[in-house]
């Protein structure tokens, strides 16, 4: 519940900005619904993580980083090594592992909606993006593998926490 009030702001600012590949189209369905399941998958995700740590100062600095190494710096790793053909196969790979952290999933599907045109988005291939194949923006590589691992973050990691709680 107390997500709520970050996750209306920050999409009101997106529409307020009016970003097209996050406003328009499904891509604003896709966007909203990144943003709604990132804030509970998150949450549960820190808090499974917090039960590493005895001390609370030493969880909350350490965290905030786990959480942003997770999220920004996996995602440029991502957009990098898909750049390069020799890299590209084992980035697909590596984007299954990733997507376990849901600050990836939000980040990873944000820029691979800037990439579709008018709800038409590249397919993702050995060999790069296709100048030919197109999908929705639900497909897999686009925002659905993201939004699909964020869903199932929230009930893994939450229940991760109260099996922890209770034992």
């Amino acid at each position: 519940v107390s997500y709520l009030a970050p996750f209306t702001l920050t999409v009101g600012l997106i529409f307020a900005f009016g970003i097209d590949a996050y406003t328009k189209g499904t891509g604003a369905t896709a966007c909203i619904l990144l943003f709604l399941l990132f804030g509970p998958a998150v949450a549960s995700f820190t808090y499974v993580s917090s039960y590493l740590f005895k001390s609370h100062s030493t969880a909350q600095n350490i965290i905030l980083f786990q959480n942003f190494v997770t999220g920004v710096v996996l995602m440029i790793t991502s957009f990098v090594l898909g750049l390069f053909e020799s890299t590209r196969l084992i980035n697909m790979q590596l984007k299954c592992i990733y997507r376990l952290f849901p600050g990836f999933c939000l980040g990873d599907g944000l820029i691979q909606l800037t990439l579709c045109n008018k709800d038409k988005c590249p397919v993702l291939t050995k060999d790069g993006y296709s100048p030919v194949e197109t999908q929705g923006v639900f497909g897999w590589d686009v925002a659905g593998g993201d939004i699909a691992f964020l869903a199932i973050e929230i009930v893994v990691y939450l229940a991760i926490a109260v099996g922890i709680e209770y034992s």
